[in-house]
């Protein structure tokens, strides 16, 4: 855990070294393959006429995205004390997004096309291990491992301008001169080792998980000359950043059915290739995105206590937690204003001090306790809150409370699920900048059946947000002000249904 609440990965999962991470830095691949297209074709008529596009008379779009994965995965004979299992992958993904924009009440009147283009491969592996040992403590278990990955990132743009009178063409449109980068092509490398311990103190139920982990990046930048078309006064910076990073973790028993948990773990950030690199001039919205070639690692320190509770069918996990960082990286953060153009700067920044805190609620309950079998309901609920140490301001990127309740039922063949999901008014912004758009609260439903009429085979069709409710998530639009023109294309989809077909080999 830790990872959904902050974005950020910092191994702050605590439980048996048996029990799968949920951190992604140590995810395990299947050794089956993976594929996936998807096309999306869009005819906007929402904003025609409005804002900057005032002018305009059709827009359309051309969105499809590919992604590929391999991978294998080999675990050695079991023996009494211990297992090892090794894996290897490859990966490829490319999203292209074109867009066709007619401005015929223009002078002139003009066609504009655009293009952009964003493809991610690479490699990657590593190995999980586990050890057993009948000395010092009641049966110690050793857990280790290593995994590294390679990748390569290539982002671009294009665009071409026609004249519809005459029929001339131009590669520069709103300043910019096409084809370009936003950030040069980049190389990522990763290692990570780590060792988990779990020890079980004599004659007691407790247990004792001490963890360390060493990681190690190495990013590499190139520029060519399509980056240095757009960017060619912007710097390019090579990064290389490593960290020791340990942890400790106990549980202990409370009650026969209640147990406690306690944990504090240390994390490590690496600075991301778009926030090192990035350089892009947004002349239609008089914006600019600056590089920050001197961005350092994000460090944090993670304490989290909770309890456990298994029994009469249910399942329950009460957690409070406070992570405080160093250096914490606040992406695309504003920065002031070009005082000679009125340029509105934008830069990723290191936030010197920040903490993020909250509380999280798990429960599942087993219906067929109170007369009802084959029915389970759940619920989970969260609370955070972030601030900025440096300048008493909340952090942007946190989300507001958020609350999922839900209702299961499930026979062997099929299964029918009912799904209510509620958030908060976002009220803690930041208006460092200007006044910023608030999302206000929702709640939506969403149902889904599924059916599988042989045992490799699912059916699954769903209605979701079947009460047509229009709302935003947080992340899609925070950093917006209350009169973007694109706030209602960024609303999340109304009523909507979906059906898909699985089958597993």
């Amino acid at each position: 855990r830790g990872c959904w609440r902050t974005g950020r990965c910092n191994n702050t999962g605590i439980g048996s070294v048996d029990e799968a991470p949920e951190c992604p830095r140590q995810q395990h691949f299947p050794d089956t393959p993976d594929y996936l297209r998807e096309a999306r074709d869009t005819d906007l008529q929402a904003i025609l006429g409005t804002g900057r596009f005032v002018n305009t008379t059709s827009l359309a779009a051309d969105d499809e995205q590919a992604a590929w994965r391999v991978g294998g995965e080999f675990e050695e004979a079991a023996r009494a004390d211990g297992r090892r299992l090794w894996r290897l992958y490859a990966t490829r993904a490319r999203i292209e997004q074109d867009s066709d924009e007619f401005r015929e009440r223009a002078d002139p009147p003009v066609r504009q096309q655009r293009e952009f283009v964003l493809t991610q491969h690479g490699i990657g592996g590593g190995l999980d291990g586990r050890q057993s040992f009948a000395q010092a403590f009641s049966a110690p278990v050793l857990g280790y491992g290593v995994d590294f990955s390679f990748g390569r990132i290539a982002e671009g743009r294009d665009a071409l301008q026609t004249r519809l009178d005459d029929g001339s063409q131009t590669n520069v449109l709103l300043g910019e001169t096409f084809p370009r980068r936003d950030f040069p092509l980049t190389e990522l490398a990763e290692l990570g080792a780590y060792l988990n311990g779990e020890l079980h103190v004599p004659d007691t139920a407790w247990i004792v998980m001490p963890g360390l982990r060493y990681d190690v990046q190495r990013l590499d930048a190139r520029r060519d000359a399509r980056f240095d078309n757009g960017s060619s006064r912007i710097p390019v910076t090579d990064l290389r950043s490593h960290a020791w990073t340990p942890r400790l973790g106990v549980l202990f028993p409370l009650t026969a059915d209640l147990r406690g948990f306690a944990q504090y773990a240390q994390g490590f950030r690496a600075p991301p290739p778009y926030d090192v690199n990035l350089g892009i001039d947004i002349v239609a919205f008089n914006a600019r995105a600056l590089p920050n070639p001197d961005l350092r690692p994000e460090r944090s320190d993670a304490h989290e206590l909770g309890v456990r509770y298994r029994g009469r069918g249910a399942v329950a996990e009460l957690s409070l937690f406070e992570t405080r960082y160093e250096d914490f990286i606040l992406s695309n953060a504003f920065v002031g204003t070009d005082p000679e153009t009125g340029t509105r700067l934008f830069q990723s920044r290191n936030v010197e001090r920040a903490w993020i805190r909250g509380v999280e609620l798990r429960w599942r309950q087993d219906l067929a306790e109170f007369g009802a079998p084959s029915w389970l309901a759940e619920l989970s609920a969260a609370w955070l809150r972030g601030e900025n140490r440096d300048s008493d301001q909340p952090l942007p990127t946190i989300d507001p409370a958020r609350l999922v309740l839900g209702l299961d039922r499930q026979t062997d063949t099929t299964a029918l699920r009912l799904r209510l999901t509620a958030a908060d008014r976002q009220s803690r912004v930041d208006d460092a900048a200007g006044p910023q758009f608030r999302a206000p609260g929702y709640a939506v439903c969403d149902l889904i059946g599924e059916y599988r009429p042989l045992p490799r085979l699912v059916l699954r069709a769903g209605v979701f947000n079947a009460l047509d409710r229009r709302y935003w998530e947080w992340g899609d639009v925070y950093g917006r002000s209350p009169d973007d023109p694109t706030l209602p294309l960024l609303a999340r989809a109304g009523r909507y249904l979906s059906a898909s077909l699985r089958f597993t080999y």
